[in-house]
């Protein structure tokens, strides 16, 4: 179990930022409902990237995520590249830390 003097001191609650790149909105939506499904994720802020090309054509989509660092890195081994939501990311933070307000 990793203490929470040492997080400070290891720097990981430093701000970090991730992207994921979708290959459609749609795509992307999806991640969205199954990540985000229970609200908005503490600690971190969330930015969603998405357009149109002059042709009507979808372009690439993305969600950016910005925060702690380890909140971001839990968020990027267990929702992106999972198959995880944020209560999973939340109950995984806790359990490293040892900390029930983390």
């Amino acid at each position: 179990m990793v203490k929470l003097k040492d997080i400070i001191n290891n720097e990981l609650l430093k701000e970090a930022k991730y992207v994921h790149n979708y290959k459609s909105i749609t795509a992307m939506r999806k991640a969205q409902d199954r990540i985000f499904r229970t609200g908005v994720p503490p600690r971190v802020s969330i930015t969603y990237k998405s357009g149109l090309e002059k042709t009507g054509r979808m372009k690439p989509s993305s969600i950016e995520i910005k925060g702690d660092k380890i909140y971001v890195d839990a968020y990027k081994k267990m929702a992106f590249n999972g198959d995880k939501n944020v209560m999973d990311v939340i109950k995984h933070v806790r359990k490293v830390t040892g900390d029930d307000n983390a």
